[in-house]
């Protein structure tokens, strides 16, 4: 281990090295919101008050563009870009207590726009976890106990979604015209970024907060039972590695070679099976349901084979749909089941992730994403963090996970 922590070290000195002090953008995924959550974080794991230093700097500098109207972005509702992103940073360094809470009124302004643009999105068949209401409804989880009018706006926003899904003898999915200018048709997506787990899960938290518990049981439970409708065991023979699709157009059987290639080998937090894992073990130690448990032993004990490119499509360090997603993701499965083979697989990503950084900071234009915490460096350095302190700190809810 302390190998490792000298790797890590490392890593960490040369990322921060060739920080920015700031971005162009206020937003959570690419932007300064996401810069500040690491400052705060970094802070919070090394106690070295240079980070509080850089935190407090970007916080004023947010604070000031918000101030003279010009961080127009902010004042939108999406996890992604907008008020619901930063609303959560802030949150959540008050909950791991990094820092006060001195801007209160400022999370009520954002605890109305997350209500008002989520409101909106439902109406539009925009559902995103990321870049649409469900990523709003989470910012308002967070927010239920400290201003129980959220309690009110969680409430009508569960209705509403609940007006506006597929319901059938399939059981329940959302359709998504985010994605819809990125295919040439509409497909019902499975990913945990943009399709029906993440979703699900958002629900679930809110089931947990006593929150419109029939609705959220509802949804969740004939969610669940649509996703599984699509399990099929992998064949890696002919490239199916995967027993749940990214995503399904249901004009097409199942194996038609449109709807077959979707059981391919992407293995991220965004897409594929081990975040669908994730969600079954979560959802099955919620509601005490072994059936969804059984299905995550099941898929697990596939997911824990697949290690190289063809069956994992994954070639960078990055959070979002490389190495150290899978580091994390594996750590939050192994605590939830104790299962030491996922604490190896944990250990597997983790020096696939330090033999890739290693690799991208000798790279050329590693500028380029250093400071983007979804698909760069910084989320990379966060996931390091936690494996050297061995602490669980609330980041995660960044990405859904908590």
């Amino acid at each position: 281990m302390v190998a490792i922590e000298n790797d890590i070290d490392f890593l960490f000195d040369k990322v921060n090295n060739i920080l920015p002090e700031k971005l162009n953008v206020n937003s959570l995924y690419n932007g300064n919101t996401g810069l500040l959550a690491y400052y705060f974080y970094i802070y919070r794991y090394t106690n070295d008050d240079v980070w509080a230093e850089k935190a407090s700097d970007l916080l004023m500098t947010i604070f000031n563009e918000l101030k003279n109207s010009q961080s127009v972005y902010t004042f939108k509702s999406p996890l992604s870009f907008g008020g619901s992103g930063l609303g959560l940073v802030l949150s959540l360094a008050v909950e791991d207590e990094i820092m006060d809470n001195d801007f209160e009124d400022l999370l009520l302004e954002f605890d109305k726009i997350a209500f008002e643009g989520a409101a909106k999105h439902i109406s539009e068949d925009n559902p995103d976890p990321l870049h649409g209401a469900i990523g709003s409804m989470y910012y308002l989880c967070q927010r239920v106990n400290n201003n129980p009018t959220t309690v009110e706006y969680l409430t009508t926003l569960v209705k509403a979604l609940y007006e506006k899904a597929i319901k059938d003898e399939k059981g329940i999915r959302f359709l998504n015209k985010h994605l819809e200018k990125f295919q040439s048709h509409q497909k019902f997506n499975f990913g945990y970024a943009h399709g029906l787990s993440g979703i699900l899960m958002v629900l679930s938290k809110i089931y947990e907060h006593g929150i419109a518990q029939d609705l959220c049981r509802e949804m969740i439970y004939e969610g669940t039972r649509y996703m599984l409708s699509f399990k099929n065991a992998p064949d890696f023979n002919k490239q199916k590695y995967s027993f749940l699709p990214l995503s399904t157009d249901e004009e097409l059987p199942w194996n038609h070679p449109d709807n077959f290639k979707e059981y391919g080998g992407r293995l991220g937090w965004c897409y594929g099976d081990l975040s669908q894992m994730f969600y079954l073990y979560s959802m099955g130690k919620l509601f005490n349901n072994p059936d969804w448990t059984t299905v995550a032993d099941e898929i697990g004990e596939v997911v824990i084979q697949r290690k190289v490119f063809d069956n994992t499509w994954i070639n960078a360090s990055q959070f979002c749909h490389g190495t150290s997603g899978l580091v994390y993701l594996f750590r939050k499965i192994y605590q939830l089941t104790d299962n030491y083979n996922y604490k190896l697989a944990s250990e597997y990503w983790l020096d696939q992730t330090i033999f890739r950084l290693k690799k991208e900071l000798d790279g050329e234009h590693t500028d380029k994403l250093c400071a983007d915490i979804l698909e760069g460096f910084i989320g990379v350095n966060l996931v390091l963090q936690t494996e050297k302190y061995d602490l669980n700190y609330h980041w995660d809810k960044m990405f859904l996970l908590s």
